[in-house]
């Protein structure tokens, strides 16, 4: 692979610091308005600053570190906002820059050179602190795409590290301690795949705000976090139902139970699930109004999972994940009211390895796509992936599954209903599946009375 930046890119970096200052305003709120002057090579604030500044809450003393701080826009606006700030980038213009202008605000940050790279320098660019937030407007363009405009300039553009720079964050994040317990990361990108990637590691991912410009390119600020991090997953050796275990133990809102060993495992209208040669079975406790929208939001994160780790699978309404069109993982959700107090699980099922496809059923297993799959690895992605759409964070709410459930559905195939063949209409509020032919529309309540078959 060709370097991204040459001996032309640099001349062309040097030539440009004689370019002359600009000086600019840049207003987010009525009462948020800053006057920021940009040196050459600099990058200024854009559409996806704004898009980032938008999640910004309140700090209420807590700390931020933003990654890449560029002209200190963002910076800026945090501080307003009440974050203690601390900044960094690689670029020594930028963080002279950043601190011209916080000066010229009357706010203050504490901003060093360096930043989180493929040739970290070990720089303490983090600082000694531990943090509540930290914010990256990532460089997201591969440099393959086109030419560079030099070392510096294309230093917020573009991404030249071979793991990523998230990656690379993540695993500093993970090897120390800047972030703080309950702490968040949000990161600007433009491929929706890395949140796939970000969760293979263990960490929930949640895209809070996107924005698609003229040409159809997307850009996503996505939120990451430790998954339920205040209720560590209890792991028992045997249990016969993690879903009654978790409902008897009255635990609270996040907490989680798995096993390799279920001998009593429930699925839908009171049938027995059935462990294989290697199995997991796992619950979580949720704050879910909708069972229905619950099963759907679990087998997307099961779904996603799978992709996580190299594997497609399919979607079976309402609640079955199907690998080469046999059942691999059953979902199950139940909830109990005590005291006018209801509390849901979520139950999930899943083989992990079986010998033969078939007894008295048709079934599959994870390692028919994902060759070195096993319980902990399996365990990690899938707790990030349920927290990813379940767990409550400060920004915005639980995202609703119904779309992509809905893609997902129609993937499976043509439905056949009362010995006739219909179309996937939608999904109504309560779940259920609506079904259209050229005649009439119908409800469908039981997953169990349609056939889907193949259009391939």
């Amino acid at each position: 692979m060709q370097p991204p930046f040459d001996c032309d890119s640099t001349h062309s970096e040097i030539s440009k610091q004689n370019d002359k200052w600009k000086s600019i305003e840049w207003q987010i709120t009525k009462l948020e308005k800053f006057s920021i002057d940009l040196p050459p090579t600099v990058y200024p604030p854009r559409e996806d600053t704004d898009l980032l500044a938008k999640c910004i809450g309140p700090g209420r003393g807590r700390r931020l570190l933003e990654i890449g701080c560029g002209s200190g826009a963002l910076s800026m606006l945090a501080a307003r906002r009440g974050w203690v700030v601390e900044a960094c980038d690689i670029n020594p213009l930028a963080v002279a820059c950043t601190r011209g202008n916080m000066a010229k605000n009357g706010l203050s940050a504490e901003v060093r050179e360096g930043g989180p790279g493929p040739s970290e320098d070990f720089s303490n660019w983090h600082g000694n602190n531990r943090f509540d937030l930290i914010i990256w407007n990532l460089p997201y363009l591969r440099h393959e795409q086109g030419p560079t405009l030099g070392p510096l300039e294309d230093a917020a553009l573009i991404d030249t590290d071979s793991i990523g720079l998230a990656i690379r964050l993540l695993f500093k994040i993970e090897n120390t301690d800047i972030l703080n317990s309950q702490g968040r990361i949000m990161l600007v990108h433009n491929e929706s795949e890395k949140m796939l990637e970000w969760r293979k590691m263990g960490w929930a991912t949640r895209c809070i705000d996107e924005l698609e410009f003229q040409d159809g390119e997307k850009i996503n600020v996505t939120c990451i976090w430790r998954p339920f991090e205040s209720n560590h997953p209890v792991l028992l050796e045997k249990c016969e139902s993690t879903n009654t275990e978790l409902l008897n133990l009255q635990s609270p809102i996040g907490s989680s139970l798995v096993t390799g060993n279920q001998t009593a495992g429930k699925g839908r209208r009171g049938r027995t699930w059935f462990d294989e040669e290697e199995s997991f079975a796992g619950s979580w406790v949720v704050d879910y109004s909708s069972p229905g929208k619950a099963q759907l939001a679990a087998g997307l994160a099961a779904i996603q999972s799978i992709e996580a780790l190299g594997g497609v699978a399919m979607l079976k309404w309402p609640n079955d994940i199907l690998i080469k069109r046999r059942k691999a993982i059953g979902i199950l959700a139940e909830s109990r009211t005590k005291s006018s107090q209801t509390r849901t699980v979520i139950g999930l099922g899943a083989n992990l390895k079986c010998s033969v496809e078939s007894k008295d059923y048709e079934r599959s297993s994870l390692d028919r796509v994902i060759p070195k799959i096993d319980f902990k690895i399996w365990h990690k992605v899938i707790h990030a992936s349920i927290a990813s759409w379940f767990e409550r964070i400060e920004v915005g709410n639980l995202p609703d599954p119904h779309d992509e459930s809905l893609t997902r559905i129609i993937e499976c195939g043509i439905p056949f209903y009362r010995d006739s063949q219909w179309r996937v209409n939608s999904l109504n509020e309560q779940s259920e599946l609506v079904l259209e032919n050229h005649i009439e529309t119908v409800v469908v309540q039981d997953g169990e009375e349609i056939k889907w078959f193949s259009e391939s």
